[in-house]
């Protein structure tokens, strides 16, 4: 009768996990939270640099990469734009598994003229990393999807994106996984559930993009200028 009973408990227990992670996702059962049947046995959570954040092997590092990568709900093909976005919904599917991730941010100093490339010249990039210790030191680990094969090191990453200036100086650092920009003046909750649809909103639009002839630059350049006219009617730039 005992043994039943725990039975019934670990039963319940796991169906409200599951409510609970497809009610979180958003998206239904097409999330990284219903669909990784593995889980990341290495992970555990350590603190870097007075941030909480996930260690995990490289083996599970190369596991986390391959599922967002498969994670249809993120434009990755579509990397004109929207780095924002992907990072933050590729934070919060790994959430809903528990792990904790970093933001990674590669910036430029605006006053100058160099900026990061391919595909686009960006003043800053954002995606999201994991630890993997090495030797005594827990390493950051960038997962890009948009724009590398596999989860790299931060000078692999930055590199890739002054190929076209290898001179030019790039700052990397790291924020917890909540920060949405590299000011961090924008601090957002997994659980605002209007910043998600938002977010979702962006994403599959960015989808519809990435299909058009030019991949949807011209969309999106179309947009921003949108965007900028309705600014400047309004007095905010």
């Amino acid at each position: 009768m005992k043994l039943l009973c725990i039975f019934a408990l670990v039963l319940t227990m796991n169906s409200f996990a599951a409510k609970e992670c497809n009610d979180n996702a958003f998206y239904g059962q097409d999330t990284v939270c219903a669909n990784s049947v593995e889980k990341y046995p290495s992970s555990r959570l350590v603190n870097y640099n007075n941030i909480e954040a996930t260690l995990v092997s490289k083996s599970d590092a190369n596991k986390i990469f391959d599922n967002l990568k498969k994670y249809s709900k993120i434009p990755f093909q579509f990397n004109y734009a929207g780095c924002e976005e992907r990072a933050y919904e590729m934070a919060r599917q790994l959430d809903l598994d528990g792990i904790k991730v970093l933001k990674t941010f590669a910036t430029v100093d605006t006053n100058k003229p160099e900026r990061l490339y391919p595909p686009n010249y960006w003043r800053y990039h954002v995606a999201i990393g994991v630890l993997v210790k090495e030797g005594k030191d827990y390493v950051p680990y960038v997962i890009d999807p948009s724009l590398m094969s596999g989860p790299v090191k931060a000078s692999e990453w930055v590199g890739k994106m002054k190929k076209h200036n290898k001179k030019m100086e790039v700052s990397f650092h790291v924020s917890e996984q909540k920060v949405y920009d590299p000011e961090s003046r924008i601090v957002v909750s997994f659980d605002d559930e209007d910043f998600r649809k938002s977010i979702a909103e962006d994403l599959e639009k960015h989808e519809m993009w990435s299909h058009e002839p030019d991949g949807g630059i011209s969309s999106y350049q179309y947009e921003r200028e949108m965007i900028e006219m309705q600014m400047n009617r309004w007095g905010m730039y």
